[in-house]
């Protein structure tokens, strides 16, 4: 009797490290996937809205507040292969989409898009007619739907004016 519940304990202790092994790997900073949207300084977004980015796939940011009725977002994109992350590059024929979200008790509404370039300008878009307290974010897409297999990855940084971090 005393066996079986020594095993019992052993094997509850067992499955008890796997399941914390498990915890921990899945508890991954955005930045080691190398697909992520991160405000700057390392808090993910500082209060004057900067960040950068480095993806090539679906990429969303984190929430923020609207302070004003409308807020700017602008990026400036560049792009590099995986095989040589330091040879970053421009390249004009390749576009990603910016979405931008409103948060909703039910779910999200479309608030609207615009297409960067990874050819280094700095630009974006103003969005209006938002709700002031409202809680918003944005999604960066490669506008290829199969760039994700390529190699390659987006890179740059970007601001979000009139906002407060969540």
């Amino acid at each position: 009797m005393l066996k079986r519940h020594i095993t019992c304990i052993i094997s509850f202790l067992m499955v008890l490290v796997f399941v914390m092994a498990i915890g921990v790997g899945a508890t991954e900073t955005p930045a080691e996937d190398h697909n992520y949207v991160r405000f700057l300084p390392l808090t993910r977004m500082d209060s004057d809205g900067s960040f950068t980015f480095d993806f090539h796939y679906s990429c969303p940011s984190d929430k923020f507040t609207a302070n004003s009725t409308s807020i700017s977002i602008n990026t400036c994109a560049k792009i590099y292969h995986m095989s040589d992350p330091s040879n970053v590059f421009t390249d004009s024929s390749q576009a990603f989409e910016l979405i931008l979200y409103k948060q909703n008790l039910i779910g999200t509404t479309e608030v609207g898009r615009y297409t960067g370039y990874a050819d280094g300008i700095y630009g974006g878009r103003t969005f209006s007619g938002l709700t002031v307290g409202a809680t918003y974010y944005f999604i960066m897409n490669p506008v290829d739907v199969n760039f994700d297999m390529t190699g390659y990855y987006f890179t740059g940084y970007g601001d979000v004016s009139n906002i407060t971090v969540n």
